[in-house]
């Protein structure tokens, strides 16, 4: 699979969100921003640059430091790529 070199976005779904036949009315709940760059044997935080998920958003702050941010939103969305 060809992704960006250095920051990758993966959405989050669910089955029921995503079981449409056109791919414009596929729906997200949430979207992970990962470093590529980042340790490959590293699984926690470092390679986390954020996640957002249901209106809760927790962004990774160097060094080692995580800013948690809540707006209500239980809706789901139109995908961003």
């Amino acid at each position: 699979m060809l992704l960006p070199k250095y920051r990758w976005v993966v959405e989050l779904t669910k089955k029921d969100l995503i079981d449409y036949p056109l791919a414009k009315e596929h729906k997200i709940i949430g979207e992970i921003l990962i470093d590529s760059t980042a340790d490959r044997n590293d699984t926690g935080p470092q390679s986390y640059l954020a996640l957002y998920l249901y209106g809760r958003m927790i962004i990774q702050k160097p060094p080692d430091f995580l800013s948690f941010y809540y707006e209500p939103n239980e809706k789901p969305y139109p995908q961003l790529l």
